[in-house]
């Protein structure tokens, strides 16, 4: 087995979806998912959401400041994603149109008072390439996370594994968008994020 944040993008997207369909969700989580879309009024296709990964990324807070000032996002809710709560509600600044679910709990570093990205050597002999660990209540927070940002219109960012799965899993076209990040080339990279960024808020 191989495990890998990316889908290749050498393999057909129906391949992909008819895959994501046969998947189920936990009945407990789903209901959790539901029951928070319910509360704050989010309709399947009728919000916009936004993953801000942190913690173990290497990406800073400053980078997502320029998501939060998007013209389109100035009319629907948003739905914000992370593992780092109190730096997004940094972000978010009091908005009340930017919707976060307070987490059971969060990723912490495995080696306390190091970087997130050190790498971690565990005592079977196991490594991994970052710094973290996530409890059992981390991970389920994460798939009820995933869920809304599924229904959501998602907006692309750079390097999101998390809204890619979402976007396959998602109500409309948008694995054809999360696909296109997997290009290795950083230039066609930055050319396709700018053309899906310009039809996104646009349309």
């Amino acid at each position: 087995m191989i495990f890998t944040a990316e889908i290749h993008p050498s393999l057909s997207l129906n391949d992909i979806l008819s895959v994501c369909r046969l998947l189920d969700w936990n009945p407990a989580v789903k209901s959790e998912a539901e029951s928070f879309a319910r509360t704050h009024g989010l309709q399947q296709g009728l919000y916009h959401g936004l993953h801000i990964r942190l913690t173990d990324s290497g990406y800073q807070p400053d980078q997502y400041r320029k998501y939060f000032a998007a013209p389109s996002l100035t009319k629907e809710k948003v739905l914000i994603c992370t593992d780092d709560h109190e730096e997004a509600l940094r972000l978010v600044g009091g908005r009340t149109r930017f919707l976060m679910r307070r987490p059971n709990d969060e990723p912490e570093k495995y080696q306390h008072g190091r970087d997130w990205r050190v790498k971690t050597e565990y005592r079977d002999g196991r490594s991994f390439g970052f710094n973290v660990r996530r409890s059992r209540e981390a991970i389920l927070d994460g798939v009820t996370d995933l869920i809304l940002l599924a229904g959501s219109k998602i907006i692309p960012t750079k390097l999101s594994s998390f809204s890619e799965v979402a976007g396959y899993l998602g109500y409309s076209h948008q694995p054809v968008i999360m696909k296109l990040y997997l290009f290795r080339r950083r230039w066609v990279e930055k050319i396709k994020f700018a053309i899906l960024w310009w039809r996104h808020f646009l349309s």
